[in-house]
């Protein structure tokens, strides 16, 4: 069951439950089973403590110094996934893959000098190449 929070600190709502919206999910509070959580909207940790006789919820605003530490420790616990990025081609290579995508050698050589980081006259230097073709 979703349970409606507002932030304490930006007045963000979202809610709490199978999917969770406008809070990310960070464990539970100390040694209880009252869950912390991350406004997305301004970053602050909140702890949503149950009433008694089961009466909702009450949100409550963690203190900064102290959500600063919990953050901490639950990003060294739940780093997030490598990203790996191919290496860049070489200017070369992409002169020889994308010459026969464009006429305006122009545009090819802006596209190619962008895309390696290298100047455009490197780039024009290897398109006279007769290598290059």
């Amino acid at each position: 069951m979703a349970r409606a929070i507002t932030c304490p600190s930006c007045g963000e709502s979202g809610a709490l439950g199978h999917r969770q919206r406008g809070f990310e999910p960070r464990g539970s509070w100390q040694d209880t089973d009252d869950p912390v959580c991350r406004c997305i909207n301004c970053g602050c940790g909140v702890a949503v403590r149950s009433r008694p006789f089961g009466w909702g919820v009450r949100v409550e605003q963690i203190d900064p110094d102290v959500w600063g530490r919990m953050e901490y420790k639950w990003g060294r616990e739940n780093p997030l996934p490598a990203t790996e990025v191919p290496a860049t081609p070489s200017a070369e290579e992409l002169v020889r893959q994308l010459r026969g995508s464009t006429v305006n050698t122009d545009h090819l050589v802006h596209l190619v000098a962008e895309a390696a980081e290298v100047s455009e006259s490197a780039v024009r230097r290897i398109l006279v190449r007769p290598e290059a073709s």
